[in-house]
Formats: structure tokens, C-alpha cells, sequence
């Protein structure tokens, strides 16, 4: 099929931190932070090749932002050896280089993509070579970059976000930023920029793995573009109230016209062929639900191959997407909550049920939070709360599992499990759960960490775990597996941004602050990175 890729792109993360967008705090500690530097080469190898490095074969290395934001540098960890060497300057954001398709079965990342005000650099994992793009920037300073490589490892695409006028990323919909492409070929990368480009931008992969399009939003106009990986215009569909929205829809197709996507545009979802869009836009499509708000989006976007149904959430209203049988359906009510204040924040499918998580900030000045689960009964349409805690949630997923981590009233960590057999379970240990996807081929396709403490503490300590211990959690049944390692210290939380085996690129909350770090399962480390914002995610 056509997968997206796009900022919901990967398992969900309900971040009440949303450090994976706008990066926070300060400080940060670790268990082994001096041998991060165990090995290091201050050589810079020049980073001048013209084509793309080696990407075909076993992930044998890993890149990460280091340094202050005046002197940001990237660093390459050889994930054997675990010496660490300089690769380059100028690295202030940093994204995945994904390679034929977007599943978490299929997911493989076989390079990190690097930018700085000047120019955009590929890092191949497999080899440890990098190749510098063209130069790039007129004082702008970078916001995001991605890639996207076809099924050959030869060819693809780079996304690149500059700060516009004001040199500030903005986030808005009338946002000045400049979104510049390269076409990754053969010896040769050749720059296009997208007309009327003011958002981040989808990329649909087809079922051979292949970029089949992208999709660029015009705001001012209410359009969305349609490209080919060649910058070439295919199709271009306009909205009369506000910009069309697509999204996918089932496994993959063979051809596009077995591949189908959803549109949500002026006040319907459609379903249509990827043949007929870039045909003939909507002309075609079957609309599936109608008298729908400009607030309606698909709220359970899903990276599981196996799921079945897809949710549209509007104002509270949630309907069902059948995405085989290509129907859709009512199937529950939280229109009086969300007139009461209270935001939906996520829909979660958990085989026949669908999780819904809700928060309220509550107080004279809005700044209690109160957050609710519900299970909702795919079938029937039934509704159960499952908790409620004045709290807000953290949450993440595997295929058949979803982990919501809370403070419960007396301030502890806690841990709400969906999906293990006998039914939601909330450990009685003080727990903080983590997921994230594997990047590299074969083993799990999802790694989980838990966080535990036992430490006995008075009523009025501070909220967090004393002395956790981190533990390697089994991606289907929830169980720890083997211990990590002991930290001497308290922590609030720790959150994964991706996996490579063993190796993990995680954030934590603790005593000292916030930090990014690298912690290797089978080797029992935790590695200080940086306590800047700058990551490679």
C-alpha cells in the first residue's frame, strides 16, 4: 500500500513533555557518562563523497548530536567496539533515513541524516561512512530533516525544514519555513522545492517498498499536492473549507489499484484507490461518512499491520473505519466531555477494543490535570472507564500491548497494562513503562524497558522512582525478561526515541535534569549524550 510517513508516523507516544517536538530542561547525569568517551577520533574524515554510502547489510553503527548549541558536533558509535568518533561539525538536527515502508515489521533505518545551517549530511549505519549534500542556507537555521530511500537502497529522498524570515522554526499553518527536497540518485542529488509548501510533508511508500508520492499542503489555497519522487506535480485536490487530509487505509496493495487511502475533506471521509487520486483526485472516492467538523481527524493512526479498524474522531464523536471492507460506522459518544473542557488526546486499537485517553486541566488556574481511560468495545460500542487519575498520561505501545503510565494519588509512578490476558492490570510495584521501534532488521520489531522501584520512602518525598532498576521487558506478554542495570539516583521517567537491537536512544527526567543518552540492554550502560534539545529522532 501507500504508507505515510509524517510526525505521527511511528508507535504512539502520549507525551505530556512533548519533548519529541520542542525539547526542554537542562543538566542531566549518567550512570557511565566518561566512557561515552572511551575510544573517541577527533579526525574529521572530510564527509566529501558524491553518492550514497553503503546502506545494504547489518546495522553496525550509530550517530548522535553532541555538544553545546554555539559548537553542536556528530559523533559515530560503532555498536561492537562502542568507541566513539567525531564525524563532523555543524550537526543541529538530526532525523532517520527510512528505507521501504513504514510497518513495524518492515521498518528499517539503515542511515541517520544530519543538517546544519549550511549543509545536509547522510551517515549509513552500515558501513559508518557519511556523504555532505550540496550547500545549502542563506542564514536560516535548519528545523526537522528526514530521508526516505526506495527498495533499491540507491535512490530516495530528503526532507529538509529552514527557519523562514524570523529564522525561527514555526509550527503554524502560515508558517514562512522553507521545505527544500533532494533526489537521491547515482553520483547525482538534485534540489526541488514544493509550490505552496507550509507543512511537513507525507511520504507514501507503495507495496514494493518504493516512494509511490508525496503530499504537501497548501494552506492559503486549501490544496494538497501530490509529487512524484522527481518533484514532478501528479495530482492536486482543493477543499472549498479547509485542506484536504489523507490518510491510509489497510495492508499493502499490489498495484494502486489495489492500494486505498482515506481523505477527510469538507466534511467527509472518503475512500479511494490510489490509481483514481492520482487520476482524477476525488472524483471517484466513496464517501464513507459525512456532516463531519473541521475539527474530525483519524485519531488513531496505527503503524500495526494487523489492525482491522482505524478511528475518526469529531469533537468527541467516534466512528470506526473498516479499512478491508472500506465502511464505516458509529461507534461511541464523548461529545459531553468534550464540551466539559476535556480533550481528547488519543484512540488507541488494541484488537477488538478501542482504547480512549482523556484529559482536563482543572483548578482556578487550569493547572490540575484529571486524565481518564475508557475501553470501548469494537462490536458493540460499549463503554468502560478503566481509570482515573489526577494525572496526566504517558503512553506507548507494542503490536498487542499498551503501557499508560500515571502518578496515583499519593504521587507514585504507575503503570496502566491493556492487553495481556485476564484483563487491564496495574502493577503494585512503582513502574514506568517505554517503547521503541527496532531499527534494524530482524529480532524484536519493538523494544520495551520498564523502570521499577521498591525503595520504601516517606509521604512527603518527592514523586519519582528511588534507585530504579531498569529492566528488559517481552514486547507480547509484558513480563521483565532480564535486569539492566541499578541507578543510584531518582528518576521521574525514562522514554525511548528508537531502538537498534540492544542499543537504545533514550531521554530521561532525573534528578539532575533532563539528558539524552544511550543505553546498551546487554551491556548494562546508561551514556550521556546531551542536555541539549538536539536529537536524532
Amino acid at each position: 500500500m501507500s504508507q505515510p510517513f509524517g510526525p505521527s508516523g511511528l508507535p504512539l507516544i502520549v507525551c505530556s513533555i512533548l519533548f519529541a517536538l520542542v525539547g526542554c530542561g537542562d543538566g542531566g547525569t549518567s550512570s557511565s557518562s566518561s566512557s561515552s568517551q572511551a575510544g573517541q577520533d577527533n579526525s574529521d574524515p572530510g564527509v566529501t563523497a558524491k553518492s550514497l554510502p553503503e546502506l545494504d547489510g547489518y546495522i553496525e553503527y550509530d550517530y548522535s548530536l553532541r555538544g553545546t548549541n554555539e559548537n553542536p558536533r556528530v559523533y559515530r558509535r560503532n555498536l561492537k567496539s562502542h568507541s566513539l568518533a567525531y564525524v563532523q561539525a555543524g550537526g543541529k538536527v538530526g532525523g532517520q533515513v527510512f528505507a521501504g515502508g513504514v510497518f513495524t515489521n518492515d521498518f528499517f533505518a539503515p542511515a541517520a541524516v544530519t543538517a546544519s545551517s549550511t549543509s545536509v549530511s547522510i551517515h549509513s549505519r552500515v558501513d559508518g561512512t557519511s556523504v555532505k549534500l550540496s550547500n545549502i542556507g542563506d542564514g536560516q537555521e535548519p528545523c526537522s530533516v528526514q530521508g526516505f530511500v526506495n527498495s533499491d537502497l540507491s535512490t530516495g529522498l530528503v526532507n529538509l525544514t529552514m527557519s523562514g524570515g524570523n529564522l525561527t522554526c514555526d509550527l503554524t499553518v502560515d508558517s514562512d519555513d522553507t521545505h527544500y527536497w533532494w533526489t537521491l540518485g547515482a553520483n547525482t542529488f538534485e534540489v526541488w522545492e514544493a509550490d505552496g509548501l507550509s507543512s511537513y510533508t507525507d511520504v507514501f511508500f507503495n507495496g514494493e517498498g518504493d516512494i509511490d508520492f508525496v503530499v504537501a499542503n497548501n494552506y492559503a489555497e486549501k490544496t494538497i499536492i501530490l509529487y512524484g519522487e522527481s518533484g514532478a506535480e501528479l495530482q492536486s485536490v482543493t477543499g472549498s473549507t479547509w485542506v484536504p487530509r489523507i490518510y491510509p487505509m489497510a495492508e499493502p496493495g499490489l498495484t494502486r489499484d489495489e492500494t486505498f487511502v482515506g481523505v477527510l475533506s469538507d466534511g467527509e471521509f472518503l475512500i479511494t484507490s490510489v490509481a483514481m487520486l492520482l487520476d482524477s483526485g476525488l472524483a471517484g472516492a466513496q464517501p464513507v461518512l459525512s456532516g463531519l467538523s473541521e475539527a474530525a481527524r483519524l485519531a488513531s493512526l496505527s503503524l500495526i499491520e494487523d489492525d482491522k479498524y482505524t478511528i475518526i474522531a469529531d469533537n468527541g464523536l467516534l466512528y470506526k473505519v473498516d479499512e478491508i471492507n472500506r465502511s464505516a460506522s458509529f461507534l461511541a459518544d464523548f461529545s459531553d466531555k468534550i464540551a466539559d473542557g476535556w480533550a481528547l488526546t488519543d484512540v488507541v486499537v488494541i484488537s477488538d477494543k478501542a482504547i480512549v485517553l482523556m484529559t482536563s486541566f482543572q483548578g482556578a488556574d487550569r493547572a490540575d490535570p484529571v486524565s481518564e481511560v475508557y475501553n470501548v468495545d469494537l462490536g458493540s460500542g460499549e463503554v468502560d472507564l478503566l481509570l482515573a487519575a489526577e494525572s496526566t498520561f504517558v503512553a506507548s505501545r507494542t503490536e498487542s500491548l499498551l503501557f499508560i503510565n500515571f502518578l496515583d494519588s499519593s504521587g507514585r509512578n504507575r503503570t496502566l497494562i491493556v492487553g495481556r490476558p485476564g484483563g487491564p492490570v496495574v502493577p503494585n510495584a512503582e513502574t514506568y513503562y517505554a517503547t521503541s521501534v527496532n531499527l534494524a532488521r530482524g529480532g524484536d520489531q519493538l523494544k520495551v524497558l520498564a523502570m521499577t522501584s521498591s525503595v520504601e520512602r516517606g509521604a512527603l518525598s518527592p514523586a519519582g522512582l528511588l534507585n530504579p532498576n531498569i529492566w528488559v521487558v517481552n514486547e507480547h506478554t509484558g513480563n521483565a525478561t532480564s535486569k539492566v542495570m541499578t541507578l543510584p539516583y531518582n528518576c521521574y521517567s525514562m522514554d525511548a526515541f528508537y531502538a537498534i537491537n540492544n542499543h537504545l536512544s533514550v531521554v530521561s527526567f532525573c534528578e539532575d535534569g533532563f539528558a539524552i543518552e544511550e543505553l546498551e540492554l546487554e551491556r548494562g550502560t546508561l551514556s550521556f549524550v546531551t542536555s541539549d534539545a538536539r536529537v536524532i529522532n
